[in-house]
């Protein structure tokens, strides 16, 4: 007693010092002031103690409760102490309260620093890992915006990497269990397990329980058996190397809760359920969220109540919030059934109209009763019932039925309808058959049409028809919806889908800002996605905003409800459409206003069908009246938009391909094939006067390598054009053929790997699927000296974009210039500041060759014999003009050439051969000078050329810095070699200066 006096008294000075009010110390604790507290389990006795400690200030009063002994550690899921512990046994929990079993962690606002961060005393860390040095750096999990879930963190705009949970936990039975609420929004993979697939995994004890399996949008419960001990949990989400973002998916995992039963956890006693949740039976392992338009603002409830008028509330919620006001989109316009139409005939033909009378969108909610609006229809004007026109579906037209009720018939083959008459088509357009949805009937969607919703749906399948438009429902949280069509059978060269499409993304309560786009939600978290599916694969993927073919800046920013038009051409086969709506909403309170719509689907050359429109033949098609489809044109014609036959190409034009929209004109100085298909290429040769020929056989290379093309000029061996670019660009030319090896200009078919060359002369060397042509027809220009060289013209390569024209196409000028020792030689720019390119679409290049010389004829030759010596002498020829001859030209003479002759006695004969041009023909006349020389004379002068030979090497040996000189001066731009080994009387061979295929020069590249 004297300790406890003792203790009370410190009390009292303790107040005092303190100044506290003498009321607060002087009053006397009660039972609340006491609370329990359950003492971990002794592992010996496999029991727990109770004991109440003071959790108030206080003193003297009621004393402290008894502890107790005896509890049990653990107790089994739905079972636990009663709430006031007044028995020492696990009893079945009541009705609003549940009993775990163990531990649930679901209460995410524990968790610091803006939710990244877990509680101390957890247990769980959170981190990433990267596994490349060059992707972006990863975050780690986190706690979504609304403190419900938490998510592996926003690894979006990165790849190669892993965010991990881990938690390591010891469970004290045999039959623990750990379990899990997940859901991902990551893409599809093809399999589970696949090598590269995204998704969420869980490990315990890095044993793989849970493994990737991509897309996972609904909510799934995982439970998994454990021991007794210690285990380490881990949860992976994993983006591979191969994952690259796009607009239909966000990149994250989000879990709700974690239930872990078994585990060594202080509190058995049985859980009241929290606001927000109810449970209405007993023996209770967990409690049940509200549902849509319910609530629940007490702890340990067995119901929830249901909100009022006009207000509405999310799972789980604590309290109901105002609707929204109605808009014009909360109100559905839709038409009934055509038989429910009435008919008049005036002066326009038959009129048929019904009354629809508008209503706002409601939705029905389980255990709430009658359906609930979607908004508050205070503030909006009331609907109004109106007289709507009777239509069917495109390509049916309205006619009285059995009993005398309208129906819809379809039109005849080569007549088209809007819905209300059927119409003939004139010449160069088509009834194109094909199926069309542009009414969307209250209720019902078309045949074959199905619809499906996942994630916080208000609607079953997600998608409301609305008279012409169908449309996403408006509801707040995290949805993921779409249309499907049924798969149509295209046959048809025109086949295409055609549709409207619009998007609204706007934030609620976020008012637009001045910079575009800011007032949207991102477009992970807002956007409609149309896909193209054939054999169960999607083939393409396009956003709402972004029609193909088309480039739309900043198309993101476009999601404020613009309507963009879409046309889709497809290829004949088999093919089904999904339009899907993504919605995420992590704060549940953004997304009030996001919406979907889509207008006028048109699927268009599918079999079986009925025509809308008269569909124009386009570029390169003809069609005559009453067809129900356009024919191409074959090759050799050419067709403009909307013709009825096809009209040949003229003389000097072709068409190569069918279905051409014009004839392209083949190069100067070619013809066109006899069926317009191709231009020639005169043989390679090119005659601009009468006695010179140009022949660039040489130059062609069929089957075989092309020549590239040089950007530098190599005016010395260690000159290069160094680029940093990783993509290095190249142009190659093959003239007079388009036929090559696939080293270059190709087509390259990405899945298999395959190269297919492409029938050009000339081409740009691209990273993308296919090389750019520059071109594929050739023609030849002469220059004003028509000896030294000539243009060549290479045409109608791939369309170019040049601003200003209509329509361009690349094309190539080579100027061909003589240079007798340049061999086959390169094309290259003039120089090293010249650019090869000359505007947008137009290439230049200088091509120095030996075979850009005119070919030799007998009047370019020289002929000279030298001296008859023992009955023979040496005929050796020289080029008197810049010209090439092959070595099977037979009608030139051989080089080299030795031939008989008499040996004179005192007459020196010197013979010479000179071209004389007589009656149109080359023709060699000997002239002969004899000159008589008396022999006495011949010895003096050899006498004199001997002493004056004496004289000069006397001089050299004297003067031995003149010789160097000499020497210097003479092999200026020779090697030495050179200057011993080139004999002038001798003549070269063309074919061994430079031969097509063996090319010894180091400029010349392949």
């Amino acid at each position: 007693m004297a300790l406890s006096t003792l203790f009370v008294w410190f009390g009292y000075v303790l107040c005092i010092q303190i100044i506290l009010p003498s009321a607060q110390c002087s009053r006397n604790c009660t039972n609340n002031d006491y609370k329990p507290y359950i003492r971990p389990c002794d592992i010996k006795t496999q029991t727990r103690s109770l004991v109440y400690y003071l959790a108030s200030k206080c003193s003297g009063g009621v004393r402290p409760p008894a502890p107790k002994s005896g509890l049990p550690c653990n107790c089994p899921p739905g079972e636990g102490l009663p709430e006031n512990i007044t028995a020492t046994q696990c009893m079945p929990c009541e009705s609003g309260s549940y009993g775990s079993g163990g531990e649930i962690i679901n209460n995410w606002k524990d968790w610091t620093k803006n939710g990244t961060v877990p509680p101390e005393g957890s247990g769980i860390i959170t981190f990433c890992q990267a596994e490349r040095q060059y992707v972006l750096p990863c975050r780690p999990w986190k706690v979504s915006a609304d403190n419900y879930t938490i998510n592996s963190g926003d690894n979006s705009l990165t790849r190669c990497m892993s965010s991990i949970l881990l938690m390591t936990k010891k469970f004290v039975i045999d039959s623990s269990k750990v379990g899990f609420e997940y859901r991902v929004d990551s893409r599809n993979c093809r399999r589970p397990g696949y090598l590269g697939c995204d998704g969420l995994a869980f490990f315990v004890d890095n044993k793989e329980m849970l493994t990737y399996s991509g897309n996972e949008f609904n909510w799934v419960k995982a439970t998994y058996n454990l021991t007794k001990g210690f285990h380490t949990l881990k949860w992976i989400y994993r983006k591979s190397c191969f994952s690259f973002g796009t607009y239909s998916y966000i990149d994250k995992a989000f879990i709700r809760s974690i239930e872990l039963v078994g585990i060594k956890e202080p509190n058995v006693k049985c859980k009241k359920c929290p606001p927000g949740f109810y449970s209405n039976k007993k023996r209770a392992t967990s409690c049940t969220p509200c549902s849509y338009y319910q609530y629940q603002d007490q702890e340990g409830e067995k119901r929830c109540q249901t909100c009022p008028a006009n207000m509405y509330s999310m799972p789980g919620a604590s309290e109901c919030v105002p609707l929204l006001n109605c808009t014009d989109d909360d109100v559905i316009a839709a038409p009934g059934d055509v038989s429910s139409c009435t008919c008049n005939t005036t002066s326009n033909g038959l009129q048929c109209t019904t009354t629809v009378k508008p209503d706002y969108i409601k939705v029905h909610v389980a255990n709430v009763g009658d359906p609930r609006l979607l908004c508050n229809p205070s503030g909006h004007p009331s609907p109004k019932r109106f007289q709507y026109q009777c239509k069917c579906q495109g390509g049916f037209e309205i006619v009285n039925g059995t009993g005398g009720k309208l129906q819809c018939k379809p039109c005849q083959t080569g007549f088209k309808s809007l819905g209300v008459k059927c119409e003939h088509c004139q010449a160069g357009h088509v009834a194109l058959p094909g199926k069309h949805y542009s009414i969307w009937r209250s209720n019902t969607l078309p045949e074959g049409f199905t619809a499906n919703c996942t994630g916080d749906c208000a609607v079953k399948g997600g998608w409301i028809p609305s008279g012409d438009v169908i449309r996403t429902a408006r509801v707040v949280g995290d949805v993921r919806s779409y249309l499907q069509s049924p798969e149509f059978t295209f046959d048809s060269e025109l086949a295409k889908i055609a549709f409207n499409c619009s998007i609204t993304c706007n934030l609620t309560g976020v008012s637009p800002k001045a910079s575009p786009g800011e007032h949207l939600a991102q477009i992970q978290d807002c956007n409609l996605v149309f896909q193209v599916w054939s054999n169960s694969t999607i083939v393409d993927e396009l956003n709402c905003t972004r029609p193909r073919g088309r480039y739309v800046y900043r198309h993101e920013t476009k999601r404020d409800g613009r309507v963009a038009r879409h046309v889709y051409p497809l290829k004949k086969g088999r093919y089904s459409f999904r339009w899907v709506f993504i919605q995420q909403d992590e704060t549940r309170m953004l997304s009030t206003a996001f919406e979907g719509k889509l207008y006028n689907i048109s699927v268009l050359g599918v079999q079986n069908g009925t025509a809308r429109n008269c569909t124009t033949c386009p570029a390169g098609y003809n069609s005559t009246r009453g067809n129900t489809d356009c024919t191409i044109c074959p090759n050799g014609t050419s067709a403009s938009p909307g013709a009825d036959k096809c009209i040949p190409c003229k003389e000097g034009t072709y068409a190569a391909e069918k279905g051409s929209a014009e004839c392209l004109p083949c190069g100067q100085n070619t013809k066109s094939l006899p069926d317009r298909d191709g231009c020639d290429t005169n043989n390679c040769m090119f005659k601009p006067a009468d006695d010179v020929l140009y022949d660039l056989s040489k130059l062609s290379r069929p089957g075989g390598p092309m020549i590239e093309a040089l950007f530098y000029r190599p005016s010395l061996p260690w000159q290069r054009r160094l680029s940093i670019w990783p993509f290095q660009r190249s142009i190659h030319f093959n003239l007079c053929t388009r036929n090559h090896d696939n080293s270059s200009c190709v087509s390259r078919d990405r899945a298999t790997g395959i190269h297919t060359p492409r029938p050009v002369m000339s081409c740009r060397s691209s990273w993308y699927t296919r090389d750019i042509d520059l071109g594929s027809v050739i023609g030849y220009r002469a220059k004003k000296d028509i000896r030294s060289g000539l243009f060549v013209d290479l045409l109608n390569g791939d369309s170019c974009y040049d601003p200003g024209k209509k329509s361009s196409r690349y094309q190539t000028t080579l100027d061909l210039r003589c240079d007798i020792r340049a061999g086959v030689g390169n094309p290259a720019p003039e120089n090293n500041r010249t650019s090869p390119l000359s505007g947008r679409c137009k290439y230049v290049f200088v091509w120095k060759s030996l075979y850009a010389c005119p070919k030799c004829r007998y009047g370019d030759v020289t002929r000279i014999t030298g001296e008859c010596i023992n009955g023979s002498r040496n005929v050796t020829y020289f080029r008197k003009l810049p010209c090439w001859r092959s070595g099977d030209d037979s009608e030139l003479p051989l080089t080299n050439a030795t031939e008989e002759c008499e040996t004179p006695t005192s007459t020196v004969i010197v013979k010479v051969t000179v071209k004389v041009k007589e009656n149109e023909t080359n023709a060699y006349q000997t002239l002969k000078e004899k000159n008589k020389v008396n022999m006495a004379l011949i010895g003096v002068g050899v006498v004199i050329i001997v002493i004056l030979v004496g004289v000069a090497a006397f001089f050299v040996y004297k003067h031995r810095a003149l010789k160097y000189r000499f020497y210097g001066m003479l092999a200026r731009d020779k090697p030495m070699s050179r200057l011993e080994e080139e004999d002038e009387n001798n003549f070269i061979h063309d074919d061994e200066l430079a031969e097509p295929y063996q090319e010894t020069s180091s400029t010349v590249r392949t």
